[in-house]
């Protein structure tokens, strides 16, 4: 570390925002190869290893391709742009899908091996549309083209990991703007727009991939990249598309989340047009503020006006793309790239464009990687909210959710909190000046958005959490976000309407969302004797909460609008009684147009934003009203921070910390070669006076990172993450498919925390379409998911199936189902069966004649499931003419023994788990069916599947005790990563998905503490 060199006229007192407990700081990188999902993943992630750990860059977009579809003259552009040490500007290859039908494609992937290059995000997928009169890939350029399993082999075989996949590009903005309102009926619930947007990207996922790269252009990375088969996430920053702090803040949460690392990426292109080069270019040294001076006598007037418009003064301003860049380095993204224009025309030369990406490269070869970017605080969204920014380019419907549905209340909420973090967030694209792209950052850019299936691990990498959107008001969450809290001493910020969700409330404060209108006017009081008046109509909720807790914010009358409880030295839950912080009613209509700022109809209450300024000011870092600040750990208490003006207008150069006291070490020198370039600035703005950046301040549109430190104890560092391992071994019980195997996992989000198998019933599997079932099949091996298939539920005697010859109509007529079932398990890829037996016929047949019978079917089954590779199991059950061990002792006696024998803890607790029974575990049992007993009034056994948490506490002691010693009798347990044979199933007659959850958490609880090797 260099000598602190001290600039008095720099430094930055404390800013006082009251007493807080020390601001949380997660200072580790993102390693794909320690979350849970990592060995899970059908396709291997890249980890930063992958990228030489450090940051990358990404060039050249296509290869000229001559009229006998062969790549021409490829040696030298891969010399030009990657390998000559004046020209690269990367060594990561981003071509077009046209190269994949060229007739030399092996030998240019061969030539990229050979240079140690990478190749991503081969891209121009569009859906739908179809070749025209054009041929397969040259002409109509793009198209839903379809690459050859030999293309893809090649790259995957040459190349390894250094193919990184085929692109998904800018689908979630294409889903909103032409699919979502082909859903029918488009206003299902979001749980049903969900699973379209799912069907949507998976259509895309089986003909690109299974390696892909996703490039978002909207807010939908979480729904892409959780499928397991994304080594990579971006986003389109700049174009005509969302502000590029909040679309990092979903990347980086999505990649946190579900292990996947983020690259940067900045489009020359925005609403008005593109930034192109000319070969006879001419480079300026010094300021252009006479260009366009003529025009520029009569007001502001315009070159370019849409985006077909190509040129230097068109597209994305230097400076902002500069800034991007820049800020995509501070996020930690693997590797960055501009869009395209290197070069001047197709010279050598460099553009102003390659100069900024060059002098990147060479920054980083410099300095190297800037830190651990430091997300502080997080936005939690409800898993199915599908949120998009209010208004977009995709289309004319605003406020919507997933394309079809208006904004809730939560949603709206959720709007106004990323106004608050990025203010003017929601003008990105529709300002000349570039207002909205990039912002100011009043708490620092160190914002995240997660899901509501965030595992608790991860959120404890956070100081404050903002729960915003309608959050479906699980068990889970509400435990996790508990736990945030109590465990975790995190501050968490909740409004009554989703309090209101869970059960009992959080904490001990909770809500009857018994709620009063007041009108505009009403005082509020909040500490330090502040006083606001609320100038809009506002809804106010009851509370009920402990004596402990501390009222922030309250009426005249003394009602609460916001109270806070905290726990011992860290950790608060603030809690504010309004539904969901907003206005009660619409305050004006917000209107569509170019450079006009977009309102929201429903604004935050003045005392809201008060406590949520509060709260985001004392979790923050770093601070500026006016300038964009991103910090990046580096060591204790020692922070790289970019600072770039989004205006253009020179601005003070203010950097404050709420936290401590600011001191600039020294300033990292960046590249100034885009300066005084023509396109500098935006198109009509070229003679604005920007200022100029000194000690004091920073020029409109400038970067500048500074190392600083800051003299503080108010920074306490986490200690790593350790997530709960993956689950092996563990099976839920689908005993209800309503629509497929594949939604009923999607539709549990955390259903991979907890399960690694299912078992489906038979009646779904006899009741689907072959076709299907092998969709299903694919599906469920890309999520490495290993089905079993449960026929006991229709083996009934009558009027279903039997298993006794005491029928020739009706026996045959179960046999032709059991041949059927197994060969429809054979596509699906399930490899076992689970029967039962039945009752003893009524009437003309003996029990011995019954079991003879038995004995008959069973062999019959057992050989036709065995020529296609299908194992059978008995499963244990009250309907059964044999107890356990009769049954067990009866297939013995049968030389049955390839079948093996399901128990169900509810039986065996019912029986007694003696040491007859305990004999049979380790040479016998495969599945151990997870239930509870359930006995009437009279002490008799009705059920034998009651779920777990639905016994008296004795019982589930008791049936846990069980299972324990079946894991060790038996030599193998869940969460072995490996000889786990048969899974424990959770097999109760689950009524909801947090009747599931109770059950697993037992299970979880019972044999994670076991600490079995």
């Amino acid at each position: 570390m260099e000598a602190c060199m001290l600039m008095t006229t720099l430094m930055i007192s404390l800013l006082l925002v009251g007493e807080s407990a020390a601001v949380k700081v997660y200072p580790f990188p993102m390693d794909p190869s320690d979350h849970p999902d990592y060995t899970r993943y059908f396709v291997k992630h890249p980890t930063q290893s992958t990228f030489g750990n450090t940051v990358q860059f990404a060039t050249l977009r296509g290869f000229a391709i001559d009229d006998n579809s062969t790549v021409v003259d490829y040696t030298d552009a891969l010399k030009q742009y990657c390998l000559d040490p004046q020209t690269s500007v990367g060594a990561i290859i981003w071509p077009t899908y046209s190269l994949l039908f060229t007739t030399n494609f092996n030998d240019v992937v061969d030539a990229i091996q050979s240079s140690d290059l990478y190749v991503t995000d081969i891209w121009g997928f569009v859906p739908g549309s179809g070749p025209g009169n054009g041929s397969l890939w040259r002409e109509n350029f793009p198209q839903q083209f379809y690459p050859t399993y030999d293309a893809l082999g090649y790259l995957e075989s040459s190349l390894g990991e250094k193919w990184l996949g085929m692109d998904v590009g800018e689908q979630d903005g294409r889903y909103i703007g032409g699919y979502s309102d082909q859903m029918t009926p488009s206003s299902s619930s979001r749980q049903d727009q969900y699973i379209n947007f799912r069907d949507y990207s998976r259509g895309m996922e089986d003909i690109l991939g299974p390696k892909l790269v996703a490039l978002i252009s909207l807010t939908y990375p979480h729904y892409m990249i959780r499928s397991g088969l994304y080594t990579m996430v971006g986003a389109e920053a700049a174009q005509a598309l969302p502000n590029s702090q909040v679309f990092y803040a979903f990347v980086r949460g999505a990649g946190k989340q579900y292990g996947v690392l983020w690259f940067g990426n900045v489009s020359v292109y925005n609403r008005f047009g593109y930034k192109t080069y000319p070969a006879a270019f001419k480079h300026v040294s010094e300021t252009v503020s006479d260009l366009l001076a003529e025009k520029s006598k009569s007001g502001v007037q315009y070159e370019c006006t849409s985006q077909n418009d190509g040129g230097p003064t068109c597209g994305t301003s230097l400076n902002l793309m500069k800034r991007l860049m820049y800020a995509h380095i501070m996020y930690g993204s693997s590797y960055v790239s501009f869009e395209s224009g290197w070069f001047l025309g197709s010279t050598t030369t460099f553009s102003p464009i390659g100069h900024i990406q060059y002098g990147a490269k060479q920054f980083i070869e410099r300095e190297g990687p800037q830190g651990v970017h430091s997300a502080t605080m997080a936005l939690f969204l409800d898993f199915f909210t599908g949120l998009c920014p209010p208004r977009h380019l995709y289309t004319g419907n605003h406020y919507r959710s997933w394309g079809n549905l208006p904004y809730s209340e939560g949603d709206y909420l959720a709007d106004n909190v990323l106004r608050l973090v990025y203010p003017q967030y929601q003008d990105s694209s529709y300002f000349h000046d570039e207002t909205g792209f990039s912002s100011s950052t009043p708490y620092g850019d160190s914002l995240d958005v997660l899901l509501s299936d965030a595992a608790s691990w991860l959120l404890a990498e956070y100081d404050t959490i903002i729960v915003a959107s309608n959050i479906t008001g699980s068990l889970e969450v509400k435990e996790n976000l508990e736990d945030f809290v109590f465990n975790n001493k995190g501050n968490l910020v909740i409004t009554a309407g989703n309090l209101a969700q869970f059960s009992g409330g959080l904490l001990g404060i909770s809500t009857k969302l018994l709620c009063v209108t007041f009108s505009a006017g009403e005082k509020v009081y909040l500490p330090n004797k502040t006083v606001v008046t609320e100038p809009n109509g506002m809804c106010v909720c009851d509370l009920s909460f402990p004596s402990n807790s501390s009222t922030i914010a309250r009426l005249g009358d003394g009602t609460p609008l916001a109270v806070q409880l905290t726990f011992g030295t860290g950790g608060s839950l603030t809690v504010l009684a309004t539904p969901f912080g907003l206005s009660s009613s619409v305050v004006s209509v917000p209107e569509d147009k170019i450079d006009v700022s977009y309102d929201t109809p429903y604004p935050l209450l003045e005392h809201v934003q008060w406590v949520i300024n509060n709260v985001l000011t004392n979790a923050a870092l770093f601070t500026s009203s006016n300038l964009s600040i991103a910090p990046a750990y580096r060591d204790i208490n020692v922070f790289n921070v970019l600072v770039t003006n989004p205006e253009l207008k020179e601005q003070p150069f203010v950097l404050l910390s709420p936290q401590g006291v600011v001191t600039i070490i020294r300033e990292i020198l960046l590249d100034q070669s885009e300066k005084g370039q023509v396109g500098y600035l935006p198109d009509g703005y070229s003679g604005t006076d920007i200022g100029n950046s000194t000690d004091t301040t920073i020029a409109g549109g400038d970067t500048r990172l500074f190392v600083v430190s800051l003299s503080s104890s108010n920074i306490q560092l986490l200690p790593k993450s350790t997530p709960k391992p993956r689950p092996v071994g563990i099976a839920l019980h689908l005993h209800r498919v309503k629509y497929s195997i594949r939604n009923e996992v999607l539709l549990r989000p955390t259903f991979f925390q907890h399960y690694d198998s299912v078992v489906v019933d038979c009646s779904y599997i006899s009741g689907t379409d072959t076709a299907l079932l092998m969709d299903e099949r694919n599906w469920l091996k890309q999520q490495n998911i290993t089905i079993y298939v449960d026929g006991s539920s229709s083996i009934d005697l009558f009027p279903h199936l039997r298993m006794v010859n005491n029928s020739f109509i009706a026996f045959n007529a179960s046999m032709q189902y059991f041949l059927n079932l197994i060969a429809k398990m054979a596509v699906l890829g399930s490899h076992d069966v689970i029967l039962s037996l039945h009752r003893v016929p009524e009437n003309y047949i003996t029990l011995f004649e019954t079991l003879s019978s038995f004995n008959d079917t069973l062999r019959f089954l057992l050989g036709q499931a065995m020529t296609l590779g299908i194992n059978v199991h008995i499963r244990d059950t009250l309907k059964n003419p044999l107890d356990t061990l009769a049954l067990s002792g009866w297939l013995q006696a049968c030389s049955l023994s390839e079948i093996k024998v399901g128990l169900n803890t509810g039986i065996l607790f019912n029986k007694g788990f003696n040491s007859d029974i305990q004999s049979i575990v380790a040479t016998q049992a495969s599945f151990v069916f997870i239930t509870a007993p359930s006995y009437d009034m009279f002490g008799q056994l009705y059920s034998e599947n009651t779920p777990l948490a639905g016994a008296v506490i004795s019982t589930q002691q008791q049936i846990l005790g069980i299972i324990t010693k079946i894991c060790i009798l038996r030599g193998y347990c869940p969460y072995s990563p490996t000889n786990i044979k048969y899974p424990l199933v959770l097999d109760g007659d689950y009524s909801s998905f947090d009747d599931e959850y109770l059950d697993v958490k037992m299970l979880e609880n019972t044999l994670l503490g076991a600490n079995f090797k």
